[in-house]
């Protein structure tokens, strides 16, 4: 087998158009390309048009022409794109945080990918997420490539690359990073899917049933979970202003619920990527390449912290808007609705009082402030892991001259610090309805101020790290 050095001059003499090289590692890994880089400890390969693998030269056995080697991993060529989608990326506090691309193409296989770009002052990271299918659209593998540079190097600080390949009834797993790499084999679960193909096939499929799962290969977490989705057929927002009914799609993983907003052709208006951490907004290519001022505060903020910085809540869809309010409070509220949302922090409680005690002071203070409340009910409850009763109840708030009954929910939670009360109101016919953007209220309370940091500027990268690198 020839070394790099010698095939590359044995190539240029031979053949002046680009030849593939078959790269094999130390662990059996087996990489067919074109070099991209190549020092004495380091090589890079371009696998196809849109991806490149880079690894330390120790790992390498070896590496032959591909027309010396009988057979190889080479991946039929992709048809032109038949659809091409634009995103802009922000975090919770409206930043522009990266850049996304979604392709779809068809040749002998169907390819679907995401370009992920996100970058910072210091350094530039980029997510590559590949999917291959039969022409049924069953899957055949997926490819996951994640790399870190400094701004102004080409040179990779760090990688980690995931190839996953139906093979008969097993799903064969390859990882790697620039230092090491695995390989393991998996049970076929019947009906599996991968993420990027579930996800268009639910935003095409406009009769769907309001709750489904899935058996779903993830590259990015290196996983096969079982992925739920909620679907509301109609729900009406509003978008630039503009009141407006969409579709939506509720992808649950744990606490965590990620939104996406349908138009009635299944185009995309918002999507979650991770909650209201890292939202992807329909951009053109121009506007998302013109995009450079990372960091930027370009959208509405999600998240708002307390005046003293001693908690914050986050929105649940920009259904809701933060109104001004003075320290120990954050108020918001969804116009359209007629709902509201307010959390305080309950300072004024003595200190050692425990929870159901705490309760009965918050109720009689109410009662005492805003004698229409009538509370009819109290349960435990559990928020962000945090203990909580929750105190139900009704009273009457004044709309355009009338009196409209409104139900209330009342928590009071217990924190490390003492006690924050979350209230949410709204008229008695769409509570309900509501429950949901309740919900995600509550799961948007953040009681503890040192996880108040400003998020890092590549977000995906904790949502997307395997669980044995948390």
């Amino acid at each position: 087998m020839l070394t790099l050095t010698a095939f590359l001059l044995w190539s240029a003499i031979q053949d002046p158009q680009p030849t593939r090289v078959q790269v094999t590692l130390k662990d059996g890994a087996v990489l067919e390309g074109q070099v991209v880089q190549d020092t004495k400890d380091y090589l890079e390969l371009r696998l196809d048009g849109n991806t490149v693998v880079g690894f330390e030269r120790i790992r390498v056995a070896g590496i032959a022409p591909v027309a010396a080697v009988a057979t190889g991993p080479v991946e039929p060529a992709a048809g032109a794109a038949q659809r091409e989608e634009w995103y802009v990326l922000h975090d919770a506090e409206g930043r522009l945080v990266g850049r996304v691309q979604c392709t779809e193409s068809r040749g002998a296989r169907i390819r679907l990918a995401e370009e992920w770009e996100f970058a910072d002052a210091g350094t530039r990271t980029e997510v590559s997420v590949v999917e291959v299918l039969d022409a049924e659209r069953r899957p055949v593998s997926c490819f996951f490539r994640e790399r870190t540079r400094a701004k102004d190097e080409e040179r990779l600080r760090s990688e980690r690359v995931v190839r996953a390949e139906v093979q008969g009834q097993e799903l064969v797993v390859e990882h790697s990073s620039l230092l090491a790499g695995a390989k393991r084999r998996y049970p076929l679960p019947a009906g599996l899917r991968f993420p990027l193909e579930l996800r268009a096939s639910l935003r095409g499929t406009p009769a769907l049933p309001e709750s489904l799962a899935f058996p779903v290969f993830d590259p990015q977490r290196e996983e096969l979970l079982q992925v739920e989705y909620a679907h509301v057929p109609r729900r009406r927002i509003l978008h630039e202003g503009k009141s407006l009914e969409v579709r939506e799609l509720i992808r649950r993983q744990g606490r965590l619920a990620s939104s996406e907003w349908l138009t009635a052709t299944g185009s995309t208006l918002r999507r979650e990527v991770n909650g209201s951490a890292l939202v992807a907004v329909p951009s053109s290519e121009e506007r998302a390449r013109g995009l450079t001022q990372w960091q930027a505060a370009l959208f509405p903020a999600a998240l708002r912290r307390e005046a003293q910085g001693r908690f914050a809540l986050t929105l649940p869809n920009p259904n809701w808007t933060f109104l001004d309010g003075d320290a120990g409070q954050v108020r918001a509220v969804a116009r359209g609705e007629g709902a509201s949302a307010s959390l305080l922090i309950l300072d004024h409680l003595e200190k050692g009082l425990l929870l159901d005690s705490a309760a009965d002071a918050v109720q009689r203070w109410f009662t005492l402030v805003q004698p229409e409340v009538r509370f009819v009910r109290r349960q435990p409850a559990t928020v962000r892991q945090l203990r909580a009763l929750c105190l139900e109840g009704t009273c009457d708030r004044v709309a355009d001259g009338h009196a409209v009954e409104h139900r209330i929910a009342l928590h009071v939670i217990a924190t490390k610090a003492g006690f924050l009360a979350l209230l949410v109101s709204a008229p008695k016919e769409r509570f309900a309805a509501l429950q949901d953007d309740f919900q995600r209220l509550l799961q948007g309370i953040e009681p503890d101020p040192e996880a108040l940091r400003p998020p890092p500027a590549d977000p995906v990268r904790e949502a997307s790290a395997p669980r044995n690198e948390r």
